[in-house]
Formats: C-alpha cells, sequence, structure tokens
C-alpha cells in the first residue's frame, strides 16, 4: 500500500499555504490532491492541455499553471523557486492524524441520572470534547524544517 504525506508548502508573496498530498513522493492525482490553506478550499489537481495541469482551488478560483513533467515534490518545490514563488526549506510536514489543525475530536461516553415520571432513569450521553492531537503534539506540524 502507498504511503500518503501530505507537505505543507508556502507560496507566493503574500504566503499562501497549500497542504499537498502526496504518494511515494508524486503528487496525488485526484480531485482532492490537498487544501489551500487561505479559504480552506479543495485543492483539485486538473489536466488542462497536453502539456499542463492546475492546482485549482476550489472555494477561492485561485489557480497554479503547472508544467506535466513536474509531478514530484522536489520537482514541485524546485519549479515554484524557479518562479520565485518559494523559499527553499520552508516546507513543512503535516500531521495527517489531525490534518494540519493540531487538535482533533474525541467522543466520550457519560452515563447520568435522568429523573422521568418520578423515578431516576440511567441515561447514556455522547459527549464529544476537543482535544491535542497526540500525533503531532498539538502543533499540527510532524516536522519542523524539511529537508529539501
Amino acid at each position: 500500500m502507498a504511503t500518503l504525506e501530505r507537505w505543507r508548502i508556502t507560496v507566493g508573496e503574500f504566503g499562501q499555504q497549500f497542504d499537498l498530498d502526496f504518494s511515494e513522493g508524486i503528487i496525488v492525482d485526484r480531485v482532492c490532491a490537498g487544501v489551500h490553506r487561505l479559504c480552506h478550499g479543495f485543492i483539485d489537481k486538473r489536466d488542462i492541455s497536453n502539456t499542463h495541469y492546475a492546482l485549482a482551488c476550489g472555494a477561492c478560483g485561485l489557480r497554479i499553471l503547472i508544467p506535466k513533467e513536474v509531478q514530484t515534490k522536489e520537482q514541485i518545490l524546485e519549479f515554484f523557486t524557479q518562479k520565485g514563488f518559494h523559499e527553499k526549506g520552508k516546507e513543512l510536514k503535516v500531521c495527517l492524524e489531525c490534518e494540519g489543525r493540531g487538535w482533533k475530536h474525541q467522543t466520550d461516553f457519560k452515563e447520568e441520572d435522568d429523573w422521568g415520571d418520578r423515578r431516576p432513569i440511567k441515561r447514556i450521553r455522547e459527549v464529544t470534547t476537543t482535544v491535542d492531537c497526540p500525533e503531532c503534539e498539538g502543533t499540527g506540524i510532524l516536522q519542523k524544517e524539511a529537508v529539501a
């Protein structure tokens, strides 16, 4: 089974961040290939011509054209660096357990008394709390600085 990794890549002068999914070092070829951190829209990898594909945000409409030869994480980072969009060494490995949020929901069941028609009834209630992700210790990032 292929291993899935998610990397946060900072692109552009305004520091827009994309969480892109890679399987065995190659960007995944599917509808949702990542998340645009600015608007929280899904990034789709779309074929737009014989020579290029686009990383397109479904929420805000941002599109980045990339040649089809550029597929691996290293090639994408090199492409962004050559265009002046990315500073090497700024990409971060994102925790897949909490999807980069740093927290996750935990569900517990509690038993409590509920007074019905003059007699107590035991009811079990589902309680959801938010806890720090144990995998990344609440940071959302598995690796502080990547080796590109």
